[in-house]
């Protein structure tokens, strides 16, 4: 059970953070440290195309992954607020308040706005093998409903917050990338 912080141990790094990743050019593992998060989310940034009210809700959310350094569960609120950061793009971009974001998600990827080459897997020399659109259209919406209807208290760990990061960011700039 998550505990409220003393006030003395705000600024104390979460002990969780101490996780560990695998090399597998070197066949190691490393610990990762705070630095490393902190240039991870510093390179995924919007583009100057995307509204101001979009980049500054993104830019609040990639401000609580950096202080998940110092609570770990912000992870998963962060991951969350990714999903919704996505739904306020396309409710933005197709003016729109009243559709299901599910259905948002298909109108945007029919009109072209959301494609599939234009993602990546750094495991995968050939992106073209991966259908990301298929399933993303499903999963976003999955879990963003899953987090807002929470029937228990998940934690999520940073290496899938930090995908979704850089999901959310390929996402909204390739709604706005038209504009």
């Amino acid at each position: 059970m998550e505990q409220f912080k003393d006030f003395n141990e705000i600024i104390e790094p979460d002990v969780r953070n101490g996780f560990v990743k695998y090399d597998l050019k070197k066949s190691t593992s490393i610990k990762v440290t705070q630095k490393e998060i902190y240039n991870i989310i510093e390179k995924n940034s919007l583009s100057s195309t995307v509204p101001e009210d979009v980049k500054s809700y993104f830019n609040t959310i990639r401000n609580l992954c950096i202080y998940a350094w110092y609570y770990y569960p912000f992870y998963t609120t962060a991951n969350f607020l990714f999903s919704t950061a996505i739904e306020m793009a396309l409710r933005i971009k197709f003016n729109d308040k009243e559709t299901a974001f599910k259905n948002l998600i298909k109108k945007a990827i029919k009109q072209g706005l959301i494609r599939n080459e234009e993602f990546y897997h750094e495991d995968s020399k050939e992106n073209n093998s991966i259908d990301f659109i298929e399933i993303l259209k499903e999963t976003i919406p999955y879990l963003r409903n899953s987090a807002a209807h929470s029937e228990y208290n998940a934690i999520i760990p940073p290496n899938y917050t930090l995908e979704m990061l850089k999901i959310t960011t390929n996402l909204i700039n390739q709604i706005f990338s038209k504009d």
